[in-house]
Parts: C-alpha cells; sequence; structure tokens
C-alpha cells in the first residue's frame, strides 16, 4: 500500500469554485435583506432587532458565531466579536466594541471597549475610533467623558449632570450622554480591572 504522503490527493477545484460561489451567493443575499449587514452562518438574528448601516462581526477561524436576543439594537459601526451574547432587549452604541464571548446584559455604551462574561467596560475603543478617522479633538473628548463615567467615584446621575454642565460639549459626548440617559436596562459601566486601561 503506498504511503500517505505518495497517494494522489483529490481535485478540489469544483469543490473550491462551489465554496466561493455559495460566498457570493451569501454576500449578495446579505446585501439585499441587510443592506450592508452581514449576519452570516450561526449569528442569529431574533426577532425585532434593529439593525444600523454596517457592523463588523468578527471571524474566527471560519466560524462566524454572535447571538443576539430579541429587539437588539445595534447602532452604525459597531463591533461584536466572536461566540458574544447580548441579552433581549439590550442596545449596543454606535462605534462600540465587544470583545470576543462577550456577555452583555445591559446596554453598551457608544464608543466603548467592552469585554467579559459579565461585561466589563475598558474605557474608550481608542483604535476603532482612530481607524473611523474621528478627530483628535473629538477623541480626546470622548476620553474626558469616559473618565468622568468610568473613573470619578461619581454616582451616574451625578456624572451625567457633570458632564452637562462642564463639558465637554461636542457632539459625540451628547451622544454618549443621551444614550445612558435613554437607557431602560441600564449602561455596562462596570471598569474593566486591567492595568493597560485607556480611559
Amino acid at each position: 500500500m503506498a504511503r500517505y504522503s505518495e497517494r494522489r490527493k483529490p481535485d478540489t477545484s469544483r469543490a473550491t469554485t462551489a465554496v466561493l460561489a455559495a460566498t457570493l451567493l451569501l454576500i449578495a443575499w446579505g446585501v439585499f435583506a441587510f443592506g450592508s449587514v452581514y449576519p452570516w452562518a450561526y449569528t442569529p438574528l431574533a426577532v425585532g432587532c434593529a439593525d444600523g448601516q454596517l457592523h463588523l462581526f468578527s471571524l474566527p477561524d471560519g466560524k462566524y458565531v454572535r447571538t443576539l436576543a430579541g429587539h437588539v439594537s445595534v447602532a452604525d459601526w459597531a463591533t461584536i466579536g466572536a461566540f458574544s451574547g447580548i441579552h433581549q432587549f439590550c442596545r449596543v452604541g454606535a462605534h462600540a466594541f465587544l470583545g470576543g464571548y462577550t456577555v452583555a446584559t445591559q446596554d453598551v455604551l457608544p464608543f466603548s471597549k467592552t469585554v467579559g462574561n459579565r461585561a466589563c467596560n475598558y474605557g474608550p475603543n481608542l483604535v476603532g475610533l482612530t481607524r473611523r478617522g474621528f478627530e483628535a479633538e473629538s477623541v480626546r473628548a470622548i476620553r474626558q467623558a469616559f473618565r468622568v463615567l468610568l473613573q470619578s467615584r461619581l454616582t451616574t446621575g451625578q456624572a451625567l449632570e457633570r458632564l452637562d454642565a462642564e463639558g465637554p460639549h461636542t457632539p459625540e459626548v451628547r451622544l454618549l450622554v443621551d444614550f445612558i440617559r435613554s437607557s431602560e436596562r441600564g449602561v455596562i459601566l462596570k471598569r474593566g480591572r486591567s492595568g493597560d486601561d485607556e480611559a
């Protein structure tokens, strides 16, 4: 019997062509059904999920797994990592980043880095904001707002009053404050314990 290395390998060109064709069909279906949102295989989008313009669902080794329960709202340019779960009626804010395996049972702040099973907030998503072309002044204002929310030892109400009174007064900070005020389930403000927090 021939050794394994000497055996003739099967011709996979037809299989590769079929996989490529199926992938293109899925992309076309995603654009048709969801605009520019690509909820790939193993991505349950339950009843009543409201979606914005573009979301990035990360890809772990060819598998596309994350679960959005019913009536989840995902805002524009949110990135949801692999194997993440989002509780029903929760919202994910604009430009938010949820790391892989994150379990979010409350609203995820806009512009935030949120990671963990019971999710923690690790400050602003600086890499995502930079990649999206945010001005340095806007990023500074977002960082300052996150410092007030996460590090000032104020209650959420007091922190919001301080942001209203003292600023920074930018559209991004206004979006952040309005998002927190309109939350019905509460927002994830539990601070992560990483030594390299960027907030």
